[in-house]
C-alpha cells in the first residue's frame, strides 16, 4: 500500500496476433477495461505491461519486466483480462502464481474475477480451466495443420500470399493469382539484378521510385532480400489464372 492507504496494483495486457487485436480484446480494450475494474476496486495503477507475442512463447520482454519488479516490491496486485492473456501453459501459470505469492504480490483475472484462487476450490478450478484450455488450443492446433496438409495436398493455398501474389476463392476453394502492381516490381528486380545491381544500389532505386513494400514502409538490405529469397521459390502448383489453374 501507498501513504493513501491504496493498494498498489500492475497492470498486464497481451495479444497472439494482429488478428486477436483486431477481432479480440485488442491492448487498448483490455487497458481500459482493467483500468476501470482497479478504479472499482481502489487500487493505484502504478505500471502497465504489454506484451504482443504468442503466451506459449518463454520470450516476453514486459512479462519477465513485470516479474523482476514485483520481486523489487514494486506493487501488490497484478491485474489481466483472462489467465490465459497471462499464460497458456497450465504449469506454468500456477508457477508464476505461486512464486508472485512468494513475493507477496497477488494475481487478479477480470473474467475471474468471482473466483478466489488463493483458496483450494478456486485454484481447483482455475487448475481444470487453463487445462481444458491448453488441451482444446493443442486440438485445435492439430486440426488447423491438418486442414493445411489437406488443402495443399490439394493445389490450395493456405496463409498470407507470397508478394507478387494475392488469394482469390474459387468455389470455395483459395488459390493464388498475380497481383499486377507487385509484379511489376517483381520484373523492375530481376531487370537490375541481371543488370549487375547490388541489393544496396535496388533499395535505394525502390525507395527514390516511391515504391513502398506492401506494408506501406521503406525498402531495406533485410526485406529486400527475403524478397529475392522468396522470388526464386515456384508457386505454380497453386496459380489460379484466367479459367483455371495452370
Amino acid at each position: 500500500m501507498d501513504e493513501s492507504g491504496k493498494i498498489k496494483a500492475a497492470i498486464y495486457i497481451r495479444v497472439s496476433t494482429d488478428k486477436q487485436e483486431k477481432y479480440g480484446y485488442s491492448l487498448n480494450e483490455q487497458l481500459e477495461v482493467l483500468s476501470s475494474w482497479a478504479t472499482e476496486l481502489g487500487y493505484e495503477v502504478v505500471e502497465v505491461y504489454k506484451d504482443a507475442i504468442s503466451g506459449k512463447s518463454s520470450d516476453r520482454p514486459s512479462f519477465e519486466r513485470m516479474i523482476n519488479d514485483a520481486k523489487d516490491g514494486k506493487f501488490n496486485r497484478i491485474l489481466c483480462i483472462s489467465d490465459d492473456r497471462f499464460m497458456r501453459n497450465a504449469k506454468e501459470l500456477l508457477k508464476y502464481i505461486d512464486l508472485l505469492e512468494k513475493y507477496g504480490v497477488f494475481v487478479e483475472f477480470y473474467t475471474l474475477r468471482w473466483l478466489d484462487i488463493y483458496k483450494p476450490e478456486g485454484r481447483l478450478l482455475l487448475t481444470n480451466k487453463s487445462s481444458f484450455s491448453e488441451y482444446f488450443l493443442k486440438e485445435l492446433s492439430l486440426k488447423v495443420s491438418y486442414g493445411i496438409r489437406q488443402k495443399k495436398a490439394k493445389g490450395e493455398w493456405f496463409g498470407k500470399p507470397p508478394y507478387g501474389y494475392k488469394v482469390i476463392d474459387v468455389d470455395g476453394k483459395t488459390y493464388l493469382t498475380y497481383n499486377d502492381e507487385e509484379q511489376k516490381v517483381i520484373n523492375m528486380i530481376k531487370e537490375m539484378l541481371t543488370k549487375g545491381y547490388t541489393v544496396n544500389e535496388i533499395v535505394l532505386e525502390l525507395n527514390r521510385r516511391g515504391i513502398k513494400t506492401r506494408q506501406g514502409k521503406l525498402w531495406n538490405a533485410a526485406n529486400l532480400r527475403r524478397l529475392i529469397s522468396n522470388m526464386r521459390k515456384s508457386y505454380d502448383e497453386y496459380l489460379y489464372v484466367g479459367d483455371g489453374k495452370i
